[in-house]
């Protein structure tokens, strides 16, 4: 009877301690959701000021940066993914932005907007990667002098003037750009969204691009989302071996622009 008593005593401690946990959990996610509803707030009240009287741009900037960089730290952790990848997309846009302009006042609000709707549940039952395709795309060009392409590429590299090079080229294209600077960050990303492209540098911390694009071909969630591979190496270099088969590599440097081009034609999205 006494080891009995002990086992009822030990269930009963075992499930206290796992309903402590979930109210735990359920009073974090409140307290999110606070937060994130005054975050969005402030950033509406900024973009509402932007556009009346130009306040500082890049004290504009950076603040929308900042709350898209805090949001997309806490939302994933908090158990709301689609607020991660929504706030990376804005942090993204403004990546390296130095000034405003309606279009971009507009685009700003519009990320505020659909950050609202899925914290509300307006999302439920759509994909994830449906909703990052109804967010404005990160270009400079005037829209009216680029073909907009049906396309979305994940650009997997550190952040450089090399990589907004290559975010250019491929917005020249008419082509949806949104950039990730961690080879770990960026399966999950790949996951979630299914770009139609996956491009990555081959030497990264971490996880080599050769590593990630290996990763991805060996999962049946992403093995047929097309890749391709940036490099400075030769591109008989042993380091490109374990690719899957066909994988296009893209030379850095003078190269770039035609090897670009055979390697988009290769996957069929010219």
């Amino acid at each position: 009877m006494e080891k009995t008593s002990e086992l009822q005593t030990d269930c009963r401690t075992d499930n206290s301690a796992e309903h402590d946990y979930d109210v735990i959990i359920d009073k974090l996610k409140l307290e999110f959701l606070d937060y994130a509803d005054d975050a969005l707030g402030e950033l509406d009240a900024l973009i509402a000021a932007a556009g009346l009287s130009g306040v500082d741009t890049a004290a504009t900037i950076d603040a929308i940066r900042r709350s898209g960089h805090n949001l997309k730290g806490m939302g994933g952790s908090f158990g709301f993914p689609l607020i991660t990848l929504l706030a990376h997309r804005m942090e993204d846009y403004f990546l390296g932005r130095q000034k405003l302009s309606r279009r971009t006042l507009n685009d700003a609000q519009l990320f505020v907007d659909r950050m609202r709707e899925a914290l509300e549940g307006g999302f439920d039952g759509v994909s994830e990667a449906e909703v990052v395709r109804t967010l404005p795309a990160k270009t400079d060009f005037n829209v009216a002098d680029v073909s907009k392409q049906d396309v979305e590429v994940l650009l997997i590299m550190p952040h450089s003037a090399m990589t907004q090079m290559i975010e250019r080229e491929f917005q020249a294209c008419g082509y949806r750009v949104v950039t990730v600077s961690q080879s770990f960050t960026a399966i999950e990303t790949a996951v979630r969204t299914r770009p139609d492209l996956i491009v990555a540098s081959a030497v990264m911390e971490d996880l080599s691009g050769v590593d990630l694009v290996c990763a991805l071909h060996a999962m049946p969630a992403s093995r047929d989302l097309p890749c391709m591979i940036l490099t400075s190496l030769d591109l008989d270099n042993v380091f490109f071996a374990a690719l899957p088969h066909g994988t296009p590599l893209v030379r850095k440097g003078l190269e770039f622009a035609d090897d670009l081009a055979a390697a988009l034609a290769k996957l069929g999205l010219t």
